[in-house]
């Protein structure tokens, strides 16, 4: 949603005048921390202003700067002059009039000023830049829209650090475990995923990577437009891969090496919707992928059960449903690990020991 909607529905929500699902529309963009910034920096000022009797802001000068901006939408506009101009009414009393009509007939131009202001002062390049951090704990997910639009869906146990401020020439981001990017283009400024090492460029697209610390893997998925991904090989060379779409690039972190392959969709990129495909996985891959996915550890005691595989379709299904399923199609038992009344582990072993 544009930044102009957002002022709007802020306006509408001060006011008492949002309908049920301008409330709604606001909540949902409230979720974005930028955006929830914005809003306790507008709805101070709002309140500010309504309750001061004497507004802390230079009267002419915001007169002048009112008048310029309410021109531009309505030309050859002006203001009542006996009451803006003339000698005979005091200042106190312009100003009390001016801010009456500042605040019933002119607010949404001064909340667009503050809002330009705002978003133009978070695009310039900072001498020094702060970095974010959003962490998902196991079992858990998180959805945040970066402040040039760009939606990512981090996946549980993952952590993301991205700048406050983008940088002239680029959008760079750190990601470590699993992320799915939903990119705004803009071809002044390619994004950039940086995962250990490698890094995924793009101007626009909608992609997948996966990048855990207890992996030997990196992937990346594409699912629309282009992405190049590049890095260092085993011969210490830079290398740089062009991808299209259903297709993926596997990297061996201990092979330092790569290949290109065609995905699924669904398997790799079904965990934004709670839906997991396992096509003859190894059964240790899949409790690793589960465990994180439901914030619960699930172990094999036999080394031999480890090479078990498992081809099974789970969506939206319970984690007791889930286990009894692993039990049945390995034919292995479980033991239930607790910790202060709270469900800690789960280990599968065969039946009988």
């Amino acid at each position: 949603m544009e930044k102009d909607k957002f002022i709007e529905l802020v306006t509408k929500y001060l006011s008492n005048e949002a309908n049920s699902e301008e409330k709604e529309q606001l909540r949902i963009l409230l979720e974005d921390e930028e955006y929830s910034k914005l809003f306790t920096w507008i709805s101070g000022i709002w309140h500010d202003y309504k309750n001061d009797d004497e507004p802390r802001f230079n009267f002419e000068t915001g007169l002048e700067k009112l008048t310029s901006k309410i021109e531009q939408h309505e030309p050859g506009f002006s203001w009542i002059a006996e009451e803006f101009s003339g000698k005979k009414i005091s200042t106190k009393r312009r100003k009390k009039r001016f801010f009456s009509v500042f605040i019933t007939v002119a607010i949404i131009f001064i909340f667009s000023f503050v809002s330009i202001y705002y978003f133009a002062l978070r695009e310039q390049p900072q001498a020094v830049n702060v970095f974010n951090e959003k962490i998902t704990q196991p079992g858990q997910k998180s959805i945040l829209t970066l402040f040039d639009g760009t939606k990512i869906t981090l996946n549980a146990g993952s952590k993301l650090r991205y700048p406050t401020h983008f940088g002239e020439s680029s959008r760079e981001v750190y990601l470590e475990g699993e992320a799915y990017f939903e990119v705004v283009r803009n071809t002044k400024k390619p994004f950039i995923v940086h995962t250990g090492k490698i890094s995924t460029t793009v101007l626009g697209t909608k992609f997948n990577v996966t990048a855990y610390p207890d992996m030997e893997k990196i992937k990346v998925s594409l699912v629309e437009g282009k992405v190049s991904v590049s890095g260092t090989n085993k011969n210490k060379k830079r290398f740089k891969v062009n991808l299209v779409p259903k297709q993926q690039y596997v990297f061996d972190m201990k092979r330092k090496s790569g290949k290109v392959k065609e995905f699924n969709i669904l398997k790799e990129i079904g965990w934004k919707d709670n839906t997991f495909i396992f096509d003859n996985d190894p059964l240790e891959t899949v409790l690793r992928k589960l465990g994180r996915a439901f914030g619960v550890k699930l172990e094999v005691a036999d080394k031999n059960a480890k090479d078990y595989k498992l081809k099974a379709n789970f969506q939206n299904e319970s984690f007791w449903t889930i286990i009894e399923t692993i039990k049945y199609a390995t034919e292995l038992d479980y033991v239930i690990v607790s910790k202060n009344n709270e469900l800690e582990k789960v280990i599968f072993k065969k039946p009988g020991k």
